[in-house]
């Protein structure tokens, strides 16, 4: 079984986003509209935990990155989250998850929740 993308000749793809493979998921949002709860920020930060704990054997450090996660979550509690330390975490998350397709489309998509509350 193949689970790639075979292209012969003058083939080109243009995409925003390409995932393939067994159980594979994009998420493409380019604006988001949060809701007051921020409910879909939550929805976001447990897509990516789950996405680490299943690919945690592609990771080196998968423990660290869900203590990352949670950080994230928790500074979101906060009354004044600070943006500096959301901002550092997410980039931080972010350059160590580039391994991983969804991992970065994921995270991606939680930086942009992050900005459209922020």
């Amino acid at each position: 079984m193949n689970d790639g993308i075979i292209m012969k000749g003058n083939s080109k793809i243009q995409a925003g986003q390409i995932v393939v493979g067994q159980n594979a998921k994009a998420f493409l949002k380019g604006e988001m509209n949060i809701s007051e709860d921020g409910s879909e920020i939550d929805e976001q930060l447990n897509e990516i935990s789950s996405l680490l704990l299943e690919h945690k054997k592609c990771l080196d450090n998968s423990t660290e990155l869900l203590e990352i996660v949670s950080s994230i979550r928790d500074e979101l509690k906060k009354t004044n989250p600070d943006k500096k330390t959301l901002g550092d975490k997410l980039n931080n998350l972010i350059s160590s998850v580039s391994s991983v397709t969804s991992l970065i489309t994921a995270t991606n998509a939680l930086k942009l929740a992050l900005f459209a509350i922020m």
